[in-house]
C-alpha cells in the first residue's frame, strides 16, 4: 500500500460500520492522503485540465428535461458558465436547478456516474494511480445525500452512491489486470 493513501483504522462509534476506510472529496482534509481529492468529482482533468465529472454528469442530466426549450437554456446556462470559469461548483448548482424528472434521474444517475468514471479512467491517469492505491479500503464520499456519507453524532448518514461507484471501478481495474496479467 502506498504511503500517500492515509486509512482510519479505529472506529468512531461502537456503530460505525466502516474500519478501514479513505475519506474522498474536494473538501477532503489534507490528512486523508492527496487520493482523497485526486477522487472528487470536482477534480479537472483531459486536456489542459478542460472537464471534470462533476461537470459532465450535470451535462448528462439534459436527458431528463422535458422540455427541448428547457434542454437548451438549461445546457446554455452550464456550457456558459463552465467556459467562462470552469467552477465544479458552480456546475453543481446549476445541475441542482435543472428541471429535471427526479424520479427517472434517481433511477439512471448510478449508471450515467459509472460510464462518466470509466470514460475518466481512459483519460486521467492521475485518477487511475489514486484510486488503485486506496487497496481494498471502503470509499466514502464526504458529504451527506444519496451521494455521499457523513458521520453526524457519530453515526453514518448518506447513502454513499458514489463512494460504491468507486469501489465498482477499482473491482473491475482489478479484475481486468489480473485477466490480462
Amino acid at each position: 500500500m502506498a504511503s500517500s493513501v492515509r486509512k482510519r483504522t479505529r472506529r468512531r462509534k461502537a456503530d460505525d460500520p466502516y474500519t478501514d476506510y479513505i475519506l474522498v472529496g474536494h473538501d477532503a482534509a489534507a490528512s486523508e492522503g492527496p487520493a482523497a481529492r485526486a477522487l472528487s468529482t470536482f477534480a479537472l482533468y483531459g486536456r489542459d485540465d478542460g472537464v471534470c465529472t462533476e461537470y459532465l454528469l450535470q451535462r448528462e442530466k439534459r436527458e431528463f428535461v422535458a422540455s427541448a426549450a428547457d434542454r437548451t437554456a438549461y445546457l446554455h446556462e452550464l456550457d456558459e458558465a463552465w467556459a467562462a470559469r470552469r467552477d465544479p461548483k458552480e456546475a453543481r448548482a446549476i445541475g441542482a436547478k435543472a428541471p429535471i424528472d427526479e424520479e427517472a434521474w434517481a433511477r439512471e444517475r448510478e449508471d450515467v456516474m459509472l460510464a462518466l468514471l470509466l470514460h475518466r479512467e481512459t483519460h486521467d491517469p492521475a485518477f487511475c494511480e489514486a484510486l488503485d492505491r486506496t487497496g481494498s479500503c471502503a470509499i466514502l464520499q464526504k458529504g451527506r445525500g444519496e451521494w455521499g456519507m457523513a458521520f453526524v453524532g457519530g453515526r453514518a448518514q448518506g447513502a454513499n452512491a458514489y463512494g460504491a461507484v468507486l469501489e465498482g471501478v477499482r473491482a473491475s481495474r482489478i479484475t481486468a489486470s489480473f485477466e490480462s496479467g
